[in-house]
């Protein structure tokens, strides 16, 4: 599957359809559901919402959505500044928006972007699941 990365975005907690929250609705408007999709990581449980960190851990997965961006800047301008790690936001940040690979149907893979936690994860609970809405 051919993509420009910087159109992709892999999602993994409120950002989700399951979030139906005024940050989704934002991001359906700007960008299109692509398929579901996971990431070699961990996921984690902040409060109401979670992070993922990456794993090297085969079997460590985390479940997510990946959106086509449409209008990727101004999209992902906003989404840096609703996760804190735009340049508003004094460092160190709690998330870093990087490309990762992301495993899609037909055990395809493609390169999306990704909110990593930049954070210390030693006190908080992981979601063994990896998925956020299926704890």
């Amino acid at each position: 599957m051919a993509n420009p990365i910087k159109n992709y975005l892999f999602v993994y907690g409120t950002l989700r359809r399951d979030g139906d929250n005024d940050m989704y609705k934002l991001l359906a408007r700007h960008a299109r559901f692509l398929c579901d999709g996971w990431f070699n990581g961990k996921l984690y449980n902040v409060t109401y919402y979670p992070c993922a960190v990456p794993s090297d851990i085969p079997e460590d997965k985390v479940y997510g959505e990946v959106y086509e961006l449409l209008e990727p800047e101004y999209i992902l301008q906003k989404l840096d500044d609703y996760e804190e790690c735009s340049e508003k936001f004094p460092p160190p940040r709690e998330y870093r928006r990087e490309i990762r690979s992301i495993h899609i149907a037909n055990d395809d893979v493609i390169d999306a972007w990704i909110y990593i936690y930049n954070y210390d994860v030693g006190n908080l609970r992981q979601i063994k699941s990896g998925d956020f809405f299926n704890q």
